[in-house]
């Protein structure tokens, strides 16, 4: 059984052991299992692997993990993007970044139906309604003081788990998908020639160029996938969003999260049993 002590002796660093805390008992309280076998395998990577490291430097334009060094980068303590990372130094340590062919399967045929996309525009106009939503609580002053705290959180600052990261992930998965469109210019959807198109506004994402990539498409998609598992299952939005990619591509995104965080996935072990 895992001892979140055992894992806090591994980083000297007073900052990411706060990190590290605040993640742990938050995934626990959200999604016990998973939370479970993603400290676990960082623990053990790490204990076999010193060099693998967390390093807080709010000096970084962004948060990223670098293969090359084995090292997170995180340029502030949200806990989303924390787990983000986490996921890559994760997928690439097990699977090497590998892209699975049911990830061109489900996009391939995912694009081919148009009421896909008309669904997603939909969805990304609730996206903007509920960030939408978040900034009216707050008065114009109190906005452009959260906005300042939110873009310069250092380590001066608790660890925090944000909506509004919680809904960039959510429309970041969009972007991958749609090859960084989202982001660039926005989704528009119409059926045929005699249908007014509709159009959501531009969303948080990478962009085109990035997205050209389609390793760093799928790679994205699992790490937000995984870093909202982690924080926010029940989310509404991110519930939505699974109905609209459908079960098979779910149930694939979970199997993957499972093989990268050791778990033994249920048609592995449906496999094993029916041998016997």
């Amino acid at each position: 059984m895992l001892k979140i002590e055992d894992l806090l002796s591994l980083f000297p660093n007073e900052n990411i052991k706060e990190m590290l805390v605040y993640s742990y008992y938050l995934s626990q309280e959200k999604n016990k299992d998973l939370s479970d076998s993603v400290f676990g395998q960082l623990l053990l990577l790490k204990s076999i692997n010193p060099s693998i490291n967390i390093i807080l430097d709010s000096a970084k334009e962004k948060s990223y993990f670098s293969p090359t060094e084995n090292i997170i980068y995180i340029n502030d303590l949200s806990i989303e993007k924390f787990f983000h990372e986490l996921t890559h130094l994760l997928s690439y340590n097990y699977l090497r970044f590998q892209i699975p062919n049911e990830y061109y399967s489900f996009k391939r045929n995912f694009m081919a139906n148009p009421d896909n996309t008309s669904l997603i525009v939909q969805f990304l106009d609730l996206c903007k309604r509920k960030k939408t939503e978040f900034f009216q609580r707050f008065s114009s002053e109190s906005i452009s003081e959260s906005i300042k705290d939110y873009k310069m959180n250092n380590v001066h600052q608790e660890p925090q788990c944000s909506q509004l990261d919680l809904i960039s992930m959510i429309e970041d998965i969009v972007d991958s998908i749609y090859d960084g469109q989202s982001f660039i210019q926005g989704l528009a959807s119409i059926k045929d020639n005699n249908t007014i198109a509709s159009k959501a506004q531009k969303t948080a994402g990478h962009g085109f160029e990035y997205f050209s990539n389609s390793g760093f498409q799928f790679e994205e998609i699992l790490a937000d996938y995984q870093a909202i598992k982690l924080t926010d299952p029940n989310n509404e939005l991110f519930v939505l969003l699974k109905n609209i990619l459908g079960t098979e591509f779910i149930s694939f995104l979970d199997q993957r999260c499972n093989e990268i965080c050791g778990q033994i996935s249920k048609i592995e072990m449906n496999i094993n049993i029916s041998k016997k």
